[in-house]
């Protein structure tokens, strides 16, 4: 019992501590004052989130969005470029020579004329008319140690061999005659143009590279010769293709498509001349985005592949076959992944060494299609006239 009397004093004890507990309510007292001033900071978080919004449609530069994966595609063939600085001369020799061979064995196994001899069938003569016309080209090109006509050659050159084509079909129906005018019309219309602008401006620099080491220039004048070649395919298909079905439906919605694409990439050609005009080659300070240059990124390269798939469609000859359709799509789709991975590519690389720290350039490219066009592009081109300067 004792010890039991000694408890309550030991908790009679506590009740001071507690009681300087609750000495501390002042302290607690004042809290709901510092808890009134928490509201005030939280307002305060509101604008910065908003400020942070822009950056969603402006990326860092250290951070550029690509919005497609034409955007990623074109992106890695800039990293795995093959150039003088990490290929070898022999290599380029190699991938030169072998593109020979390479054309005749396709030519031999795609084209209908199956009792001609190897090396005479139309695909066949086309390989070897085109690349043979390019080494000419290069041989000249290294003679004048130039290779600012580049383009010019070419384009001479396949005119010629589209004609030569046409001659070689005794009676050429009227879809055969169409083919052939509508190619060459093409090559008389990109040749003028380039020309034009080469004799002005003085150089390309997608071709100023090429200068620099033989081996180089040399597979470039040959992929240029087998591009030709590949991007025929339609042409050459037809003067072979049988022609009984007349004119109809089908030729005349690829005469319209073909129409389509030669005023668009005229027009973006033209658009492009004279937002450059006033500036030497390669020193204007800032990237085009109007007019058709809103829609998408490379609205000419988008048009001469459309044109193409005009033509291919005429190719045909209402003939709707595995084997026909096959073939013919082979020139746009060609044409289009021959640009896609060199002249677009290079261009599209030029541009973010030039522009990549610019934050409007990079919203630019991120509201923009790299080359299908979009009205969402239009609209972002709206967007950035109505800005405040």
């Amino acid at each position: 019992m004792a010890k039991n009397s000694v408890t309550p004093p030991k908790r009679n004890a506590t009740s001071p501590k507690r009681s300087a507990r609750n000495a501390a309510s002042p302290k607690r007292s004042a809290t709901p004052t510092k808890l009134s001033a928490t509201p005030p900071k939280r307002s305060a978080t509101p604008p910065k989130r908003a400020v942070a919004s822009p950056l969603a449609t402006n990326p860092k530069p250290s951070e550029p969005r690509y919005v497609s994966s034409l955007d990623k595609l074109q992106k890695d063939a800039q990293r795995s470029e093959l150039d003088f600085t990490n290929t070898s001369p022999a290599t380029f020799v190699l991938l030169s020579l072998v593109q020979v061979p390479t054309t005749l064995i396709i030519s031999y196994a795609i084209s209908p004329s199956t009792a001609s001899p190897f090396l005479l069938n139309r695909f066949s003569r086309m390989a070897l008319a085109n690349i043979t016309c390019h080494w000419v080209g290069f041989a000249i090109a290294v003679a004048i140690n130039s290779v600012k006509w580049f383009d010019v050659t070419e384009d001479v050159t396949y005119f010629f061999n589209i004609l030569w084509m046409l001659t070689t079909i005794e009676t050429p129906s009227p879809r055969q005659t169409l083919v052939h005018l509508l190619a060459m019309l093409w090559c008389v219309r990109i040749c003028a143009f380039v020309g034009y602008r080469i004799y002005i401006r003085g150089s390309d620099f997608r071709f100023d590279k090429l200068n620099r080491a033989w081996a180089y220039q040399l597979f470039g004048w040959t992929s240029g010769g087998t591009w030709c070649w590949a991007n025929g395919f339609c042409v050459w298909h037809v003067a072979d293709a049988d022609q009984s079905a007349p004119l109809g439906a089908a030729d005349y919605l690829g005469l319209s498509i073909f129409a389509f694409g030669l005023v668009f990439e005229l027009v973006a050609d033209v658009q492009k001349y004279r937002f450059n005009s006033a500036h030497a080659a390669g020193n204007n300070k800032a990237w085009i985005n109007t007019g058709l240059w809103s829609l998408c990124r490379h609205p000419n390269y988008f048009g001469e592949n459309v044109l193409w798939l005009g033509i291919a469609i005429i190719a045909m000859s209402r003939q709707f076959s595995a084997y026909s359709v096959g073939v013919c799509l082979v020139t746009p789709l060609w044409s289009f992944v021959f640009l896609l991975f060199t002249s677009l590519m290079l261009l599209e690389k030029r541009a973010d060494a030039r522009w990549a720290s610019d934050s409007e350039y990079l919203n630019y490219k991120a509201t923009t299609n790299v080359w299908l066009p979009s009205l969402a592009g239009a609209r972002g081109a709206l967007k950035r006239a109505r800005r405040p300067a």
